[in-house]
């Protein structure tokens, strides 16, 4: 009878068995990583913000197309955890681009970076966000050669569409070329209107401090 080894690795997988001691044996190694991040999400009061999604990625991502490694909502206390992570810088922020919706907007919180060791075990500070204030906007359409722009339709979006829907308004102009429409202050917005098949926009203005001005040039 051939001489048995047998053994279990110290990473806790299988029993390996060496049925010759002579032989060569090919050992198949796996683990499990299983470093965890937790932290929570509050408001400028302390209070907890609830079911906002927190996002996490590497700092330097492995793949340019898979930046993130997750994202993963706040619970009822405001608490988000990421566990069987590997060790690496991580950047973990609030992601507005998945919510909260229009009755419960935030600004954006600094996104902060977090280096995370092998199997370690990291509560990170809380993440702080503010809640937005809404401010009533008013602007004008006008055609280039000075005349208002009557029944148009007009939305605002964050430049280059960055901004989450909820953010986003719109509203008609009425026979003075004007229009109005509730934002929220201190936010950056780009106004447009379509003409046919042709689509407007003003410069890029921040709630509460410029006008938007459309302005529809000759065809």
């Amino acid at each position: 009878m051939r001489p048995e080894l047998s053994g279990r690795t110290n990473l806790g997988s299988r029993p390996l068995r060496i049925t010759n001691v002579r032989a060569c044996a090919g050992v198949d190694v796996s683990y499990a990583v299983n470093g965890v991040l937790a932290g929570s999400v509050v408001d400028q009061d302390g209070n907890p913000v609830s079911s906002t999604i927190v996002d996490l990625r590497l700092e330097v991502p492995l793949q340019k197309e898979q930046p993130h490694h997750g994202i993963t909502p706040t619970d009822s206390l405001g608490r988000f955890e990421y566990s069987r992570l590997p060790a690496g810088r991580y950047v973990v922020g609030v992601n507005l681009q998945r919510g909260p919706d229009r009755r419960t907007a935030w600004a954006p919180a600094r996104s902060e970076v977090v280096e995370l060791d092998a199997g370690e075990l990291r509560t990170m500070p809380p993440l702080v966000v503010r809640r937005l204030a809404q401010a009533r906007v008013r602007g004008l359409v006008r055609f280039a050669d000075g005349r208002p722009a009557p029944n148009q339709r007009v939305t605002a979006h964050h430049p280059a569409d960055l901004g989450p829907p909820s953010f986003a308004g719109s509203s008609a102009t009425d026979a003075q070329g004007t229009f109005e429409m509730e934002l929220f202050e201190g936010q950056a917005y780009t106004f447009s209107t379509s003409v046919g098949s042709a689509r407007h926009e003003s410069a890029s203005v921040t709630v509460g401090k410029q006008e938007p001005v459309i302005v529809i040039p000759p065809r």
